[in-house]
């Protein structure tokens, strides 16, 4: 029977752990990170001959940048070469190696001796290099521990040139008449492209090739084919394509059963990693939570000592809001008593010292409501009402801006405002009094007519806590008469710390403060808002720099001695 010279090529986009542990008989395991490696031997082989087993192309790589030697595996074997020939890109799923297995019909390549053997396994590297070149042979191994001794050779497809693809396309643009762009290429660069080494026509030669150069050395011939198109095959070709067959599914069985192994080893150990990281979440959702309730614990202790100190403050807050608003309740009272007081007498009296200044200053009040200009002041009596009683009236001739003019007048009895013999009513339908108008008058008076005005209607209280307040006086004394005197309480948390003073004298603003820690008054030109002293360039009456803080100023030789000037 006829016995032939067998080679099988595959590509591989990858050489898997599978395919590496099968070609290398070693499984490569870690344990706490280290590295151990083991004898492998498959099925359908015989542990007892697996050190026959030789590596005809040693993968020792030598750093060059320490000098170092290292055996690579194949996948690393098949990078380097890559990388040494100069290929930068590797496209998505592109082949990067062709398996390549050597042998011969069983019955002849058993009955070679062993030097034999060697001479084959030589005479086939020779001729793969003269092949695909001898730097592109990355590992070739010697399977002697199966039933047909054969070898595993890994080739990596660097060519150079014009690709397949490329010269295809070119043809085609040619036959459909485009031009096809010009320019030379460089055939010295290397590619990666394993389909230019497997086609149909490189096959049958390869298969040529190996059976003419090497097998026929050992009584092997190529294999027949099969005739085109026709339905008769020769003996030899089927028996051959037989035998090709029945080794095929023996290394399917094989690699299938490696697979299964692999598969079962993996999902075992993705199993194991998985619950590991489910512990170990576990774990750290314990931790976080054990977290979680000792910071809340310390939260719900620092709450109810907030809400301690918080119930403090508002029962205090609670008591200084009674206190004040039964304080301001009888201001109130004073107030409506003061403004109830106030009568159109009193105008007469403030009428006759300043005439001029009084018409002036009322007759811009009076634009505000009435739109007029007071030409003359009269007092008059007026019968009122259906019983005609007589009543007194200041009446005021008012001209308007279109040259006409009217009267109004002014009821001592009420300070109601009277027009035509009835009340004026305001927008809001209450009855128009002389008291708004003094509210008016108080604040558009010129300062000397203000000034006059305070003397007639400053209550009593007020003028006697003027003089009783030193402050007032140790300012007068500083800057002179002063006026316009607005005197406001300061606190800090509740408690009261000092007193603002915001006054006119020499024609400019001022403020003051008097803080009773410091026992000192300081002051600056400006008015200063309580709690936002931002003016700058405080000074102490004796004319010393001073500083504001928050709610206090006081001078910096009082912060040196006291630091933040909050200790007394």
């Amino acid at each position: 029977m006829a016995q032939f010279a067998v080679i099988h090529i595959e590509k591989r986009k990858e050489i898997s752990p599978v395919l590496e542990r099968h070609i290398t008989r070693k499984e490569v395991t870690y344990e706490n990170g280290k590295r151990i490696e083991k004898t492998w031997t498959p099925d359908n082989a015989e542990p007892g001959r697996t050190h026959l087993n030789r590596e005809l192309i040693s993968r020792e790589f030598v750093d060059p940048e320490t000098d170092r030697k290292k055996n690579l595996t194949i996948s690393q074997a098949v990078k380097n070469r890559i990388r040494e020939a100069g290929v930068m890109k590797i496209r998505k799923n592109q082949n990067i190696a062709l398996e390549v297995i050597l042998t011969g019909s069983p019955e002849t390549m058993i009955g070679l001796n062993e030097e034999q053997i060697d001479q084959w396994a030589q005479e086939s590297l020779d001729w793969a290099g003269r092949q695909w070149g001898k730097e592109n042979l990355v590992s070739a191994v010697l399977h002697l521990d199966e039933k047909t001794p054969h070898i595993h050779l890994v080739v990596v497809p660097i060519v150079q040139g014009v690709s397949r693809r490329t010269r295809t396309r070119e043809r085609e643009l040619k036959k459909k008449g485009i031009k096809v762009p010009g320019g030379t290429r460089n055939s010295d660069v290397n590619r990666l492209c394993a389909n230019d080494l497997v086609t149909r026509p490189l096959l049958s030669s390869y298969h040529t090739s190996y059976a003419k150069e090497v097998g026929a050395k050992y009584g092997l011939e190529r294999g027949v084919w099969a005739e085109p198109g026709s339905r008769k095959r020769h003996q030899s070709s089927i028996e051959y394509n037989r035998q090709l067959k029945r080794q095929e599914l023996e290394e399917w069985d094989m690699l299938a059963s490696l697979v299964e192994d692999n598969e079962d080893m993996m999902n075992r150990l993705d199993q194991a990693d998985v619950d590991l990281q489910n512990a170990q979440r576990q774990l750290d959702i314990i931790n976080e939570s054990l977290a979680q309730a000792e910071k809340r614990k310390e939260q719900v202790h620092k709450e109810l000592e907030e809400e301690e100190k918080f119930l403090k403050e508002a029962k205090d807050i609670l008591n200084e809001v009674i206190r004040r608003g039964r304080a301001v309740e009888d201001e109130i009272q004073e107030r409506e008593s003061y403004i109830q007081s106030i009568s159109s007498m009193s105008f007469w009296k403030l009428h006759e010292q300043i005439p001029e200044m009084m018409k002036e200053d009322l007759t811009r009040i009076l634009n505000k409501r009435y739109k007029g200009e007071v030409m003359e002041f009269e007092r008059v009596e007026q019968p009122i009402g259906e019983n005609s009683i007589r009543e007194r009236f200041i009446q005021l001739k008012v001209a308007t801006e279109d040259g006409s003019t009217f009267q109004l007048m002014v009821r001592e009895r009420d300070a109601s405002v009277w027009y035509k013999g009835k009340q004026l009513l305001l927008k809001d339908g209450t009855v128009s009094t002389l008291p708004e108008l003094v509210d008016y008058f108080y604040r558009e008076l010129t300062p000397e007519g203000k000034e006059l005005f305070e003397s007639f209607f400053k209550r009593p209280a007020e003028r006697k806590a003027e003089e009783q307040d030193p402050v007032i006086g140790q300012l007068e004394q500083k800057f002179g008469e002063i006026s316009d005197v607005t005197v406001t309480v300061l606190k800090t948390s509740g408690k009261e710390t000092g007193k603002m003073y915001n006054f006119t004298a020499r024609g400019k603003e001022f403020s003051a403060v008097s803080d009773y820690a410091a026992k000192e008054i300081c002051y600056c030109v400006g008015h200063a808002r309580k709690g936002a002293f931002s003016l700058e360039n405080w000074y102490t009456l004796s004319g010393k720099p001073a500083i504001s803080n928050r709610n206090r100023v006081y001078s910096l030789e009082y912060k040196r001695k006291h630091g933040n000037g909050q200790s007394v």
